[in-house]
């Protein structure tokens, strides 16, 4: 959509149920994460100048938690069903590499050199190396976290807890300062 005039430039199908959209400025692509069934999902690369996809990537069981690592121009998208993350090299649109070992991955986030995953169940955010995937730190937060943000200039991470549908545990914001 133009934001000047709000006219549609363009129209891009995409696999079932996308969810989640992230935007590589530098490079002028857009991912889309599209739920598949148990079995698998895809992530769409597109070209943000061309409007048009580039390609269109299959994952085990994508559920829509999807980042960009501007830095190393790779994408990240998670399994929840799985417990795993699959990473995309950004340019080529192939998977170039599966993180195991988290429970429920939704939301991530890449900061520097690590990476934040928000696992579901059991409600803690995940500071795993972004280049390996090993875990560094396990951090309890609220009830389902479902979502993840720096402030650039603090380097403080925010994470959203839902809480649960009952209305028996609220919401929560956590803060998580950067280690001195």
């Amino acid at each position: 959509v133009d934001p000047k005039t709000g006219d549609v430039i363009a129209v891009i199908q995409t696999p079932f149920r996308p969810s989640k959209v992230v935007v590589d400025e530098a490079n002028r692509r857009v991912f889309a994460a599209a739920t598949g069934s148990e079995g698998g999902g895809d992530v769409v690369t597109i070209d943000g100048e061309q409007n048009s996809v580039l390609s269109t990537t299959e994952v085990k069981g994508s559920d829509g938690g999807l980042t960009v690592d501007l830095s190393n121009h790779r994408v990240f998208t998670s399994s929840s069903y799985y417990g795993i993350i699959s990473v995309i090299d950004a340019s080529t649109g192939k998977v170039a590499d599966t993180f195991a070992d988290f429970k429920s991955p939704r939301s991530m986030l890449v900061c520097g050199d690590a990476l934040f995953v928000a696992n579901r169940d059991p409600g803690e955010i995940v500071v795993a190396d972004a280049s390996t995937g090993d875990i560094a730190q396990t951090l309890t937060v609220g009830t389902h976290p479902e979502a993840i943000a720096v402030d650039a200039n603090s380097g403080n991470v925010w994470v959203l807890s839902a809480g649960d549908t009952a209305r028996t545990t609220p919401g929560l914001l956590s803060v998580i300062a950067p280690k001195a």
